[in-house]
């Protein structure tokens, strides 16, 4: 973990309709309230100054000087982002946020947070998310470059369509959830439905799981 001064547990959150402040109307308070507002969220942006793209973004913004924080503003949110210049601000807000039980990043100081934005890919069939615990957002990219070539070079895809199926249809078939969980395994690791899913052919590999159940039943 580094520098992080607690563990945390990775997730992956519907922010539809959450209230999230971000504090500082610069370059990282941008990224940030475009992200959680292509989401859904509901975003108030809160700086002395935004920037043109922020000027330009459908998200509260609200004129003011983050040194004036307290917690009666605070109470309206469910997630604060700390993105000012000024480290000792970031701080002071994402402390107060915590002690009020929200929950606060702060992108370029993890030990002060208690969540963290990884960078990601999501492609409607798996998501894998990337973090160097804001050592080097450039390595977290490489990382996740890397992940995506193995992916898109692999039966991944395939491979996940192919058990989704299989999920269903034992689920159909078996009640019994030990019994399904020790097919469902034997399944996954069958030579000739491995080599069907490495072909695409994601129906001919359901058939191979049906007989596979039909065998082990």
């Amino acid at each position: 973990m580094g520098d992080a001064l607690v563990e945390l547990l990775p997730l992956f959150v519907d922010v539809k309709d959450m209230r999230v402040l971000v504090v500082g109307g610069g370059k990282v308070g941008t990224k940030r309230a475009s992200k959680f507002s292509e989401l859904g969220a509901q975003v108030t942006v809160y700086s002395l100054e935004f920037s043109p793209e922020l000027e330009s973004m459908k998200v509260n913004k609200v004129r003011g000087d983050a040194r004036e924080l307290d917690e009666e503003f605070l109470s309206h949110f469910d997630v604060v982002v700390t993105a000012t210049n000024d480290q000792e601000i970031n701080r002071k807000v994402c402390s107060m946020a915590k002690s009020m039980r929200k929950l606060c990043n702060d992108p370029t100081s993890p030990p002060d947070s208690n969540f963290i934005v990884p960078i990601y890919f999501d492609d409607g069939t798996l998501a894998v998310a990337v973090t160097t615990y804001g050592r080097s957002s450039l390595s977290s990219k490489y990382l996740l470059d890397l992940v995506k070539d193995v992916v898109d070079g692999s039966d991944v895809r395939a491979r996940v369509d192919a058990m989704y199926e299989v999920k269903k249809m034992l689920k159909s078939k078996v009640s019994d959830p030990s019994k399904r969980f020790k097919l469902y395994s034997s399944i996954f690791s069958d030579s000739i439905f491995q080599e069907r899913v490495a072909k695409g052919d994601v129906s001919g590999a359901l058939k191979r799981a049906e007989e596979v159940v039909e065998r082990g039943s």
